[in-house]
């Protein structure tokens, strides 16, 4: 078996690591039936949606300070990507009232997650 070190020379190879107990209890759980189960899951739902928003809908950066902020982002963004499924999904022209439902909803999201937003105090002092 041929090393992949340069010939003539000497080189260790790392076998363990001091994380190893973390990974071989990651690899089980990922390996179990349930952790194939959640993979399975997973793979159908959330991640072709991930996959469109970072390849079609810009959003392979994110704009914003902090975790509290990318979360908003991508709550908004699996917002407007479920709203435009379902507007594609009824066909034809949405009517007004569909519309005006969608809207509602959206505007009560909106005002229950604006009262948890702290603006931080730099924003404030530069208004």
């Amino acid at each position: 078996m041929k090393s992949s070190c340069a010939p003539n020379r000497k080189c260790k190879k790392i076998t363990k690591t001091i994380y190893d107990e973390q990974y071989l209890r990651a690899y089980a759980r990922q390996h179990s039936e349930r952790g194939k189960r959640m993979k399975k899951l997973r793979q159908s739902t959330v991640e072709p949606v991930f996959g469109s928003l970072t390849q079609f809908y810009g959003l392979r950066k994110i704009g914003v300070l902090g975790k509290a902020g990318a979360h908003k982002v991508m709550l908004m963004a699996g917002i407007a990507f479920n709203l435009k499924k379902y507007l594609k999904k009824a066909g034809g022209k949405p009517s007004i009232r569909i519309l005006k439902t969608i809207m509602e909803a959206f505007q009560g999201y909106l005002t229950t997650h604006y009262r948890q937003i702290r603006p931080r105090p730099v924003l404030l002092r530069a208004l």
